[in-house]
Parts: structure tokens; C-alpha cells; sequence
């Protein structure tokens, strides 16, 4: 896993980001720039989170649950491996979601004994796979390491509802994100 982590540290100082080459899509621009800027302002679910459109990686905080989903863009399986890493504190509760257990499919997580740390290797086609944690009160941070098929793909990773990519595959998350001060669901009427 060490080959992997120092493979992303290269590949993330050799990754640029390109410029659009029209005026016309400023507001394009504005939202790629916006997208890679490393910051995300909301950790809710990406509102344009679905399956069996992209190949994707996909993460959100959610009433003091986080979750990471793959999906697929359903042109046959991508591998999709990464480790979560909790930085001054422990995982608790963590639940996967259904996936294959057996076959050219199947998929795998575990954390290890000190619960500071998730592994997961996931094969995913055309649906989702992914599983939900939280952390204990003394986690200061989460690291996030991803790889889409070996390789780092930031434009491949959203986070939060604004569907965020972070500058590079390996990146680094409050542990207790601040909750949202949008409201949830519709307004009521008066």
C-alpha cells in the first residue's frame, strides 16, 4: 500500500489542471476552478450523485455519518481501492453496503484492529458500492487515498453536495464537518 500512497504523491505534483480555451464558457471555468479548489462548503450528499452513469468516487457527511459510495458507469467493471484513515481518534459503526461477496465482482473492505484505518477493494459496474462510518469525538481528521483502475483521478472523486474534486486522490477532511445551514427538504408554506 506504501508503492500506492508514494505513486499518488508523484502523480499528484505532476497534475494540472487545463484551462478552457473560451470566453464563452466562463461560467464553466468558474465552476471546474470552484470544483478544484480544495475547499468544500457543504458536505451533504452530491446532489448529483447516481448510478450507472460515471465511474466515480463519491463522499459525504451526513448527521455525523459519512459515506463512500463507488458507482459505475456501466461499460464493464472498474476497480475502484482506497483506504480511509482517521487521524487522532477511532472508527466506530462502520456498516457496508450490499455488494458481491463472490465472483469476478466481489467486494471487500476491512478495517484494521486498531480501528484507525479502511481498506477497500470494490469492482463496480453498473450500480453502487460503498459503505457508511462514523468517528469518535477525539477524531481530529480523515485521510482519503483513491484509486480508479491504479490510478489517481481527482476529477473522478465529488465531495460534498456540490460534487467538489480535490486536487489530488490522496486528500485530507475534517473529521466533524460543519453541519449545513441550508435547510433540508422543500420550505412549508404559510
Amino acid at each position: 500500500m506504501n508503492r500506492i500512497v508514494q505513486s499518488f504523491a508523484l502523480l499528484a505534483l505532476a497534475a494540472g489542471i487545463a484551462a478552457l480555451p473560451s470566453a464563452a464558457q466562463d461560467k464553466k471555468k468558474k465552476n471546474k476552478e470552484k470544483a478544484n479548489d480544495g475547499r468544500v462548503d457543504n458536505w451533504e450528499k452530491p446532489k448529483n450523485f447516481s448510478t450507472g452513469k460515471v465511474n466515480a468516487f463519491w463522499v459525504w457527511h451526513d448527521d455525523g455519518v459519512w459515506h463512500l459510495r463507488t458507482t459505475g458507469g456501466g461499460k464493464g467493471a472498474h476497480r475502484f481501492q482506497g483506504t480511509v484513515e482517521v487521524v487522532g481518534g477511532k472508527l466506530v459503526d462502520l456498516k457496508g453496503k450490499t455488494g458481491e461477496y463472490k465472483g469476478k465482482l466481489a467486494d471487500r473492505y476491512v478495517f484494521n484492529k486498531a480501528l484507525t484505518a479502511i481498506a477497500f477493494d470494490f469492482k463496480t459496474d453498473e450500480s453502487a458500492d460503498g459503505f457508511n462510518f462514523a468517528v469518535d469525538a477525539k477524531a481530529t481528521g480523515l485521510k482519503f487515498t483513491f484509486a480508479l483502475d491504479g490510478d489517481e483521478k481527482p476529477g473522478h472523486i465529488f465531495v460534498g453536495k456540490d460534487g467538489d474534486h480535490p486536487a489530488s486522490a490522496v486528500f485530507l477532511a475534517p473529521a466533524h464537518p460543519p453541519e449545513s445551514a441550508e435547510p433540508k427538504g422543500k420550505p412549508k408554506k404559510k
